[in-house]
């Protein structure tokens, strides 16, 4: 099913509060309640809309951060915005994307990638929230982090900050197994 931009506001609308009432929902975006419900049906049939849910303080925020370069990069940026799941997309100066989303994204995005000239990166990111005496360190730059990037080098799991603290210590290990031979 494609989703349009009235499809994309009720989303929006229902991120924000999943609470809303339909009539609140159509008073926000100028249509009538009957329309409301009746794309709100389409996007749970069609699985768009897989359920309402809470958010409880202390929960961990999790989700993945995706880094598209390349040269056909900025050519997916129309597109992924679309992605249901999707929550934020920025440009790179250097003419990349990075892509904040929920997990169930992954699998879009990946094939909205296919085809293209671009390399595509991704980060699963846990929030140091539930532990709130935790302070964890980034493991290249070793500042406090608030939320951890999980990134897998040399075969162990460790724990960074942002992307180029990933994409450093990811340079560094490697590094490091060349010079000892492995």
């Amino acid at each position: 099913m494609l989703i349009d931009s009235l499809d994309r506001m009720i989303i929006s609308l229902l991120r924000k509060d999943a609470r809303l009432s339909y009539r609140a929902i159509a008073r926000e975006i100028g249509v009538s309640t009957p329309t409301v419900i009746k794309r709100i049906r389409k996007l749970k049939d069609a699985g768009i809309i897989k359920g309402f849910t809470v958010k409880v303080q202390g929960e961990p925020a999790e989700g993945v951060l995706f880094i598209i370069s390349g040269e056909d990069a900025r050519s997916l940026e129309k597109r992924i915005p679309s992605v249901i799941g999707v929550k934020e997309v920025m440009r790179t100066s250097s003419g990349g994307l990075i892509i904040l989303s929920e997990r169930e994204a992954t699998d879009e995005i990946k094939k909205v990638c296919e085809g293209k000239n671009v390399r595509l990166m991704s980060y699963n990111i846990i929030s140091s929230e539930r532990h709130h005496n935790l302070k964890a360190r980034c493991a290249y730059c070793r500042s406090v982090m608030d939320n951890a990037i999980s990134v897998s080098a040399g075969g162990r799991k460790y724990y960074v900050c942002c992307p180029v603290c990933a994409r450093e210590l990811q340079a560094k290990v490697k590094g490091m197994k060349l010079m000892s031979g492995e």
